[in-house]
């Protein structure tokens, strides 16, 4: 990540549409819920060795998939209603020109968080969808130290979720652009699910070095300690998370308060990569 030259361009460069999913869990210590967080592989040319949630960017599959759900409707958890064509009132944009085309509020909101469905499965192998009996599963090539488990080849994950009868229970958190003197600027859009209560991981090792959950109270303290590497929209989000007292308020109500620009403190970050 590095400053932009003005003898490479004279314009920003646009920030690209990606998600970012906060995956959450009860835990048995004194706190109210943990989250996962996953270390980028050092080989990564953006934020290698960073600490962060599972995420990425958009593809056009993901708005092929969102165009599915929203004529196949299939019920959203927790809910037990099926997806409808409103968005949260958070969700503040209208829509916008991807792959060479507009793409109204309502279907980008759903890509995105195909995208982040997409993005959780393809790092850690935790797929919050249906398992359809009539589709063929594969065992993933790489697993971590936790227990292994069988799922659907990458190929097959449109499929998959073009199929899948529910979707997790999900609540919109919020949005962080990159400021324009990083040269890699994304359009990053947080949100929250629930993890399963088994919750096996297979990380994709060209991507993932490890993971681990932690309460956001850890997470803070590992951080000014130095001993963990944030960006700080993740930092914003952990700081949000942990302004909440049980997991159901959070659910129900979290949201991260609007960004801030703070030069020094894109300084300082920048200076430290």
């Amino acid at each position: 990540m590095e400053i932009t030259s003005s003898k490479r361009s004279q314009e920003p460069a646009a920030p690209r549409f990606s998600t970012t999913i906060i995956m959450l869990r009860k835990t048995e210590k004194n706190a109210p819920f943990e989250v996962l967080l996953v270390k980028r592989a050092q080989t990564l040319r953006v934020l290698p060795g960073f600490m962060v949630f599972p995420g990425g960017v958009i593809e056009e599959n993901d708005l092929q998939v969102a165009q599915t759900w929203l004529h196949r409707k299939p019920l959203l958890n927790m809910q037990k209603s099926p997806l409808g064509d409103t968005v949260p009132i958070e969700f503040v944009l209208e829509g916008a020109q991807l792959f060479g085309r507009y793409v109204e509020r309502t279907e980008l909101y759903w890509a995105l968080f195909a995208t982040g469905l997409r993005e959780m499965y393809e790092e850690t192998g935790i797929l919050m969808l249906d398992k359809q009996e009539q589709i063929d599963f594969v065992p993933s090539e790489q697993t971590s130290n936790e227990t292994a488990v069988f799922l659907p080849a990458e190929q097959l994950w449109n499929q998959v979720a073009m199929r899948t009868q529910s979707l997790p229970y999900t609540r919109y958190f919020g949005r962080r652009v990159t400021p324009p003197e990083v040269k890699f600027r994304y359009d990053a859009h947080y949100f929250l699910c629930l993890a399963p209560e088994v919750v096996p991981l297979q990380l994709r090792e060209s991507e993932i070095e490890s993971a681990t959950w932690l309460t956001p109270e850890e997470i803070l303290i590992r951080f000014h300690a130095n001993s963990l590497l944030m960006a700080p929209p993740t930092v914003d989000a952990i700081m949000a998370l942990a302004q909440y007292a049980s997991l159901d308020e959070l659910l129900t109500q979290g949201f991260m308060p609007p960004q801030v620009y703070d030069e020094k403190r894109i300084r300082d970050f920048i200076s430290r990569i």
